[in-house]
This record gives C-alpha cells, sequence and structure tokens, in this order.
C-alpha cells in the first residue's frame, strides 16, 4: 500500500509578505539548510513527523514505513513536493498526522488529535490547550505548522494527503 502526501512549503518574510524558497538541502530525512535570496539558514528539522498506529514517527527515523520525497517543484508561490509512504510488512496500519517540519517546538501546529471520525483536526499552539478546527470534506488529511528562523523569516508548510493515493 502507497500513500502519498503533497507539500507546499513557503519562506514568510515579517510575518506578511511570502518570499520563495531558492533551495532546500534535504540529508536523511531531515531539511539541514534553507535558502531564499541572498540568506540562508542551517537548520536541523524533520521533513515530515508523522503517527503510525498512533507512535509519533519523525521522517529521519527508520520506522515501519519507508518514505520517499519526489517531485521538488521551485515557484515563486513556494516549494511543492511529494512524500511517498510505503508499506513493505503484510501488516496493516494506520498513517495519521502527517506534519510538515514536525510537530514539536513550532509556533502553531494542525492535525488530528482523538479518535473522532469528523473531528479530529486541532489547532496546537505553544502553552495554550489544542482548539478544535473545522474544515471541509476534502482537507480532512490537512497538516500545518510554522517554525520562526529568525527575527524577520518564518517557515510555514501544508501538508495535504493525496486523494488519488488511497
Amino acid at each position: 500500500m502507497r500513500v502519498t502526501c503533497s507539500f507546499l512549503l513557503v519562506l514568510i518574510i515579517r510575518v506578511v509578505i511570502a518570499q520563495p524558497l531558492d533551495d532546500l538541502v534535504a540529508q536523511e530525512g531531515r531539511f539541514t539548510l534553507i535558502k531564499s535570496g541572498s540568506r540562508s539558514w542551517p537548520v536541523k528539522i524533520p521533513i515530515v513527523t508523522f503517527r503510525v498506529n498512533d507512535i509519533l514517527h519523525h521522517s529521519e527515523s527508520k520506522g515501519l514505513l519507508e518514505l520517499n520525497s519526489s517531485d521538488f517543484q521551485y515557484s515563486d508561490q513556494g516549494v511543492f513536493f511529494r512524500i511517498t509512504f510505503r508499506n513493505p510488512t503484510k501488516d496493516t496500519l494506520t498513517l495519521t498526522n502527517v506534519v510538515p517540519f514536525g510537530e514539536l517546538d513550532k509556533e502553531a501546529v494542525i492535525t488530528g488529535l482523538g479518535k473522532h471520525p469528523l473531528s479530529r483536526t486541532h489547532l496546537f499552539l505553544p502553552n495554550r490547550k489544542p482548539v478544535n478546527v473545522i474544515l471541509p470534506d476534502n482537507a480532512w488529511n490537512l497538516g500545518y505548522s510554522s517554525s520562526k528562523l529568525d527575527a524577520e523569516f518564518r517557515l510555514f508548510g501544508l501538508a495535504r494527503r493525496d486523494p488519488d493515493s488511497f
């Protein structure tokens, strides 16, 4: 079984004006360098975190699923790429909460919480209780996170399950 998620990653300048990324350097399942114009930021963040059978996994760790990132496309709107999860086992696994850049130590994260089939999506902010978020039917598998790169720049990403992949 293969499940594919599409990602949109955009660099935000001064929280209001978007500036496209020129390059994302990834090694062993994590981003190590982000470049935009004349600026660059050395980072150590996972490409993605996700849960398999309710256990948190990072893209840089070896686990039950095989991950492949491909189709990097840079544009004025950001970077689009595809992550494919493959289950090499004969076991039935549950994949949930796919979050770009991981769900820890972020300014904001949108991902699932609990087992409710219609209302899992929550907004997580530091030092606050999660808040339930209502999404349209075609966005139930949305993952979002934002991270501060420095005083002026933030990075945010959206992950969405490709409906043609399952």
